[in-house]
């Protein structure tokens, strides 16, 4: 009986020592992956020698996925910076010969000032105007789609970028005939304020065409715990149901508006900027009873 005892301890004293060993083989290859993962997260993994006798098939399939992703990743960055040179390349290009357009066709619409040809050198300077505008809202698609250009946001009132925004579209309001109101504010948010005056300025820009003479267009704010609103209503045509779930898309344009000029890229644009802040935007509408777009940023409690 006391062989036996002696017999079974022996093989438990075996178990727990390969359990031991076993262990410590885990740990050490779980030990190296995670090395492995640390130095790839930081971009200076470099792939070793592995064989049967030092890791396992494992750690040697990992070595060869972190080399193939690292490459993959090398790749994308060397793609982003091609297209930023293009981007940066047409951006610069188009500029010179668009301006130039502007300025031959104002000179030509001065000579032949209350004639039948200049309105058709009026409706040149019309479409160089769309042409420019387009070409500059692809630039800032392109940049931000590729993330080339990030926000910088920073915690900061909102009653300056509402100030600009207005300065910056009441002209077009006033000789449209709509009133453009925007209340003051002592609300704080998180926001880069160039991008966010670009999204801002889009939906204003959205209100003023779409909104006949007569009409208002109020800017206003509220705070809420986690979120500042910023709301851009007007008393406009309004949007279909169906359709507010489209407006967002990139170039999208509703056959009721055809009438009215634009490239349908400002609301794409917005939401994409607003995103990257962490914000988001709602739409409210009814046909013939005017839009409520409202952009939520992070409130500086966050």
């Amino acid at each position: 009986m006391s062989v036996w005892n002696i017999v079974m301890a022996g093989i438990a004293a075996v178990c727990i020592l390969l359990m031991i060993g076993m262990t410590i083989y885990v740990s050490h290859i779980l030990d190296k992956l995670g090395a492995m993962l640390d130095s790839a997260l930081a971009g200076r993994y470099e792939e070793d020698r592995y064989d049967e006798s030092r890791l396992s098939r494992l750690e040697g399939k990992m070595a060869r996925f972190l080399s193939h992703s690292l490459l993959s990743a090398k790749n994308i960055r060397k793609s982003q910076q091609n297209i930023q040179q293009t981007v940066s390349d047409l951006s610069h290009q188009t500029k010179t010969p668009i301006a130039n357009i502007v300025l031959y066709t104002e000179l030509l619409s001065e000579r032949l000032n209350g004639t039948e040809e200049h309105r058709l050198v009026e409706r040149i300077v019309t479409q160089t105007d769309k042409l420019d505008f387009l070409v500059q809202s692809l630039v800032k698609l392109s940049r931000l789609e590729n993330d080339i250009v990030t926000v910088n946001q920073s915690t900061q009132p909102v009653q300056l970028l509402l100030e600009d925004v207005r300065d910056a579209y009441e002209k077009t309001a006033r000789e449209k005939g709509i009133t453009l109101l925007v209340t003051d504010s002592g609300a704080v948010a998180s926001y880069d304020y160039k991008w966010t005056k670009e999204a801002i300025g889009n939906m204003v820009d959205n209100a003023v065409k779409y909104t006949p003479s007569g009409g208002h267009i109020r800017v206003s704010v509220k705070e809420y715990e986690m979120f500042v609103a910023i709301e851009v209503r007007d008393d406009g045509i309004g949007i279909e149901k169906w359709e507010q779930a489209h407006i967002f898309r990139r170039f999208y344009r509703s056959q009721s508006v055809n009438q009215y000029e634009g490239v349908g890229i400002g609301l794409y644009l917005a939401r994409k900027i607003i995103a990257l802040e962490g914000g988001y935007i709602k739409v409210a509408s009814k046909p013939g009873k005017g839009t409520v777009f409202s952009v939520y940023l992070e409130s500086k409690q966050t």
